[in-house]
């Protein structure tokens, strides 16, 4: 599409380009309000749902695997000879390679240690714990009900070589030479391989972490958590935290599981279609009511138009009834008039001083004939002989005479071709034509730097504007017309007056009779031809005059 008829195009609908933009932006706001608003959230309370259900069963799975544990310790805690004194202890290594017990300790009923044992799988050899150093060894502080009261206890305990998974049980007085009663305690190191384990498992990516291993804000959250004895997940970024205890039921650390972005990925991309599929809707819905609203405009404007153009087309025809009668009849008394002022001219002498009388009433009556006779022109209803003339050639003529009456410092561009269109005319019609257009926009052109344009083309019928046409119920014919223009950089004309340019006798300038433009009107209708207006205040004015091509024996080519 041509750069001229793109900027034509957006200049005819700017109302309805900033309607669409704006419902455009409107809806891409709501759009996102509903993304930000309802589904975002919707779909981040479902991911945080599912985090909770992830941790949920990471602490379900480290369960199952104290109560493993715990398994162990009931079986050897129910057999006599384990925790005999002076008996030999378990072989540490062998028995955190074949059982996954890394920590063995007994203790009698009072508390006292009857031996221990702590095998480090990534040591890969025996380690000394601070919990088991000490009289009586820190790691019975919590351990009380399960020596005075025989009840078994299981979880989790924090040393300097990381976490253990811990199962106490009591000893039971045998039939043997075993101990009355006591403590058994097994444990195993959770190791980071165990945590590997523990997430393709669970298939959720997940670590243990005790207070030493906490910074910043997850510090922070921990000291919170702690303080509120709170053991719900709390959903942080990315990451769903939930507070450890110990064996002893006290804050240790943190289970630090991710949070899915499957959550996110559907809930970014239903959001992208939702906003896709009420988009396309939406916009089309706009579309709809931007075109209709538009179409109601036009029918307002065209039935408003076409009011105006029944207006206007019987103000002409009473105009023309009530223009003609009066013409005729002025023309018919003129002649009479005229008739007997020769008469009386042609009496025998003396008469000088009558003469210089009836000489000065002809003139007169003269003036009021070619009045009558330019009212009758405006009505297309001169009697004056045409043929077919070149409208180039003519206006050429014309343009000694042109010089005369224009300012001298106009700027005038002449392109009258040659040959030029053969039209059905007279030479004095064109002269008077080109005239009253030339001189009507000279004189709407107050300023020195005035550009007046005249030209002769052939032009389309399809190319003719359909709005300003004068007569306005005029149709074109013919495929082609040919066209006389004048265009002016003068100071335009005022919407309110352009539908009365070519009344008979209406002037907006303190000189002319007015008849200017509608001898050019009637001039044009005589000729089956048209004349289009195209002005806007201080933008200048265009005049067409367009008339049907004839060929030389007086027809239509």
């Amino acid at each position: 599409m041509p750069l001229a008829a793109l900027r034509a195009l957006i200049t005819g609908h700017n109302r309805e380009i900033l309607e669409m933009i704006g419902g455009s932006a409107l809806i891409a706001l709501v759009l996102l309000t509903i993304n930000l608003q309802v589904v975002d959230p919707a779909f981040r309370v479902i991911e945080e749902r599912q985090a909770v259900e992830d941790s949920d069963r990471v602490v379900a799975d480290l369960e199952r695997e104290i109560q493993v544990l715990a398994g162990l310790a009931r079986d050897w805690a129910g057999h006599d000879g384990a925790c005999a004194p002076g008996g030999a202890l378990p072989d540490a290594a062998v028995l955190s390679v074949e059982s996954d017990i890394d920590l063995f300790a007994c203790y009698d009923a009072s508390g006292r240690s009857l031996g221990y044992a702590v095998h480090h799988p990534l040591v890969g050899g025996l380690v000394v714990l601070r919990a088991l150093i000490g009289d009586p060894h820190p790691v019975l502080a919590g351990l009380d009900p399960v020596r005075e009261q025989a009840l078994p206890k299981d979880g989790l305990f924090a040393t300097e070589h990381g976490l253990l998974l811990l199962a106490a049980r009591p000893l039971q007085a045998g039939s043997g030479s075993g101990p009355s009663s006591g403590l058994l305690l097994l444990g195993r190191f959770f190791t980071r391989g165990d945590v590997i384990l523990l997430s393709e498992r669970t298939r959720v990516r997940a670590e243990l972490l005790d207070r030493g291993q906490l910074q910043g804000f997850e510090r922070e959250l921990f000291d919170r958590l702690a303080a509120t004895g709170d053991r719900q997940p709390a959903v942080v970024g990315s990451s769903a935290f939930r507070l450890l205890t110990n064996i002893d039921r006290k804050p240790i650390g943190v289970l630090r599981s991710a949070v899915r972005d499957d959550m996110t990925v559907l809930g970014r991309q239903s959001g992208q279609a939702l906003s896709f599929l009420l988009g396309s809707v939406a916009l089309v819905l706009l579309l709809f009511l931007v075109v209709s609203r538009s179409r109601a405009r036009e029918s307002r404007r065209a039935l408003a138009a076409s009011e105006a153009r029944e207006r206007q087309l019987q103000k002409e025809k009473s105009l023309g009834r009530m223009a003609a009668a009066i013409a005729h009849h002025f023309n018919n008394q003129l002649t009479a008039v005229m008739g007997f002022i020769q008469l009386a001219m042609h009496r025998p002498p003396p008469r000088d001083s009558e003469d210089r009388d009836l000489t000065e009433a002809l003139h007169a009556a003269e003036r009021a004939a070619e009045l009558s006779g330019l009212m009758l022109t405006y009505l297309g209803q001169s009697m004056v002989a045409r043929r077919p003339v070149d409208l180039a050639a003519c206006c050429r003529r014309c343009l000694p005479e042109l010089q005369l009456l224009l300012p001298a410092g106009l700027d005038t561009v002449i392109d009258f071709p040659e040959p030029g269109p053969m039209v059905l005319a007279n030479d004095d019609q064109i002269r008077q034509v080109l005239v009253n257009l030339a001189v009507n926009a000279a004189e709407a052109m107050t300023d020195e730097a005035g550009r007046l344009e005249l030209s002769v083309s052939i032009e389309p019928a399809a190319e003719i504007a359909a709005h300003h046409r004068f007569p306005a119920d005029w149709q074109p014919r013919d495929p082609v017309y040919a066209r006389l223009g004048v265009v002016d950089n003068g100071c335009g004309i005022d919407p309110a007056d352009r539908e009365h340019l070519f009344d008979p006798f209406f002037t907006s300038k303190c000189t002319g009779r007015g008849m200017g433009l509608a001898v050019v009107l009637g001039l044009a209708k005589a000729g089956g031809g048209v004349v289009t207006v195209e002005s806007e205040p201080g933008q200048g004015s265009e005049f067409a005059v367009y008339l049907p091509l004839v060929g030389l024996d007086g027809k239509s080519p």
